[in-house]
């Protein structure tokens, strides 16, 4: 994830620290070195989620001055987590369940492609992912598919209304059908 800011010590370093609900302690992420003009540029890998299961998380981000610490500046950002989930994730092939993807790009529409044996048997289109975190949902059978054979389902969600496995960002969920 990018990291800017201006009006730091030119030449010095910028600790950056995160928090969470869950972690309320400050914890370090990274640091970063201001240039001649007191600005601080960079990328770093976000903070962890808290729990695997964590959908949507909540920081606080924290970047300050290594020469004066008066100097500091924060904000709040909520993480997403890049994924899909069904509600419920298991019974009937035919039972409604809420199916939701995360972490798209905003404003395009989301696609989930039910392939089975290789072959793609049916695409949905879910909806536009919206802001801010590139979410879409919607409900409809747990497997909309016609007709039904048992064994391993392999769902697509990506942004293409045509399946190929290299479309990305793209991932991939399997669903067992007995």
């Amino acid at each position: 994830m990018p990291i800017a800011g201006s009006g730091y010590t030119p030449g010095d370093g910028v600790i950056v620290r995160y928090r969470s609900p869950y972690s309320l302690a400050p914890t370090f992420l990274t640091s970063l070195r201001a240039d001649a003009a007191g600005d601080i540029a960079g990328l770093v890998s976000p903070p962890p989620f808290d729990t695997f299961t964590t959908p949507f998380q909540t920081f606080e981000l924290s970047a300050i001055d290594g020469f004066d610490p008066s100097i500091t500046a924060a904000l709040s950002y909520r993480q997403v987590r890049f994924g899909y989930t069904t509600k419920p994730a298991v019974g009937a092939p035919t039972r409604r369940a809420l199916h939701t993807v995360r972490g798209f790009p905003v404003g395009k529409q989301t696609y989930l492609h039910f392939r089975f044996r290789g072959l793609t048997r049916r695409t949905v289109r879910i909806g536009r992912a919206a802001s801010p975190c590139g979410t879409a949902s919607r409900r409809m059978a747990l497997l909309p598919v016609k007709p039904l054979h048992a064994g391993i389902w392999t769902i697509y969600a990506d942004q293409s209304p045509t399946f190929s496995r290299t479309t990305r960002p793209q991932l991939s969920y399997t669903l067992p059908i007995g």
